[in-house]
């Protein structure tokens, strides 16, 4: 087995908001994307939710008590740890735009298996011996604009007093706030942030690893804007994870974009 790992702070941003994990017998893998929060509220050690959030799991996950507890349990229970952590910093919890949040996509090898476990927008791709790449997990946060829309649409149709679309696309602080209320919640999107109804909405699976040539684990840092994520693995796999790292960052610079966090675990057998 031969690992790779990239982790990079976004330019722009004052402290990385992406945390990894990787176990010493290197059985089990995580990639882990904070929220960004939507004030500028710090904590514990100057630290603010979003970096809160995923570095609680990636410390969480390497605890000896979760070593012989499903990958799930693990997330629940930590999931119910942020919530704690919250509210003993006095964070506004019914306010959910403001709760600490991250996204995750986790991994165990456990003999000729491979269980994971995601939320949101990390994402986790497997490449057999053809050179077929298939994703193992879903995006949740594809797509969260419109459906967002659809959900205020269909608050109009019921008589809510909801602002229209104008108003949303001149304010995009609050169409942000209004995403957010989708978290955990049906057409909404997964994550962790403290909900108990994230237990619902927990992409969990099994992966065979007799026919695995490689398999990745990234933050959405690590999406190219032009390409599918199979591409981004087959490129990965021909040119590994800091030349590509290396491209991105190069072709977001000359078009404008700006750079956000990328964490990224390259397992290759």
């Amino acid at each position: 087995m031969n690992i790779s790992l990239l982790s990079h702070k976004s330019p722009s941003k004052i402290e990385i908001e992406d945390a990894f994990f990787i176990s010493d017998d290197c059985q089990t893998f995580g990639v882990f994307d904070g929220v960004t929060p939507m004030n500028g509220m710090l904590f514990a050690n100057g630290h603010n939710g979003a970096f809160l959030a995923s570095h609680m799991l990636a410390s969480t996950l390497g605890l000896p008590l979760y070593k012989d507890k499903s990958l799930i349990e693990w997330l629940v229970e930590s999931n119910a740890l942020l919530l704690q952590r919250m509210e003993s910093a006095a964070v506004k919890i019914e306010d959910r735009h403001l709760r600490w949040a991250s996204c995750a996509a986790v991994l165990r090898i456990d003999g000729g298996r491979a269980a994971f476990v995601q939320c949101g927008d990390c994402m986790i791709l497997k490449e057999d011996f053809n050179g077929l790449v298939t994703p193992l997990t879903v995006n949740s946060v594809e797509g969260i604009s419109e459906r967002a829309r659809h959900f205020r649409e269909s608050k109009r149709a019921e008589g809510l007093a909801i602002p229209p679309e104008s108003w949303f696309l001149d304010h995009p602080h609050e169409r942000m706030k209004d995403h957010r209320q989708l978290a955990n919640r049906s057409g909404g999107y997964s994550v962790v942030n403290g909900d108990r109804e994230l237990i619902d909405f927990i992409q969990a699976g099994e992966a065979d690893l007799k026919d695995i040539k490689s398999l990745l684990l990234i933050s959405d840092g690590f999406f190219h804007p032009e390409w599918s994520l199979q591409e981004v693995h087959k490129e990965i796999s021909k040119i590994g994870l800091e030349s590509y790292a290396e491209a991105l960052r190069y072709m977001e610079h000359m078009n404008g974009l700006q750079h956000d966090d990328m964490t990224g675990i390259y397992i290759q057998f």
